[in-house]
């Protein structure tokens, strides 16, 4: 035989719905707050948002200002370098032209030194030869005057 369940008794149905229907407001009066709250942290996150990409932006651009900043420096520094690096250079040319000319100037005058010893020499050498010609031809005289006797 089949069992009997026990059931509730019955009850009123009216002091439920009330319940309900005060519950309902009370939840609509949260989900206001809630959406009170929900839009003032999406305005808040927005204003955030947006405060942060104008401070982004104005940082980006002191970025820029440095870095075109630093170009210039860099290129005023290159362009300086350049002019000593160029300046160097035409020194370094000039004394090696003037060494170039030092040098020739001192061989031409070795070369005139050595011209003039030479031409010494060459007239001590004719000098000697004349001497010697003439004692040659004394000799030859005296010993033609000698056998003539």
């Amino acid at each position: 035989m089949p069992r009997k369940v026990a059931r509730a008794p019955p009850t009123r149905i009216g002091p439920q719905l009330s319940g309900l229907a005060a519950s309902s407001q009370a939840l609509t009066q949260h989900s206001a707050f809630i959406g009170l709250v929900g839009c003032l942290l999406f305005v808040s996150v927005a204003a955030t948002s947006y405060i942060s990409s104008v401070n982004e932006r104005e940082r980006l651009a002191a970025h820029r200002a440095n870095m075109a900043q630093l170009q210039a420096a860099h290129q005023e520094n290159m362009a300086q370098l350049k002019a000593a690096h160029d300046a160097d250079i035409e020194q370094r040319f000039a004394a090696r032209q003037e060494h170039m000319r030092q040098r020739e100037a001192a061989r031409q005058q070795e070369m005139e030194r050595r011209e003039a010893a030479r031409q010494r020499d060459m007239e001590w050498l004719a000098e000697a030869i004349w001497e010697r010609q003439q004692l040659l031809e004394a000799r030859v005289a005296a010993a033609r005057a000698g056998a003539r006797h």
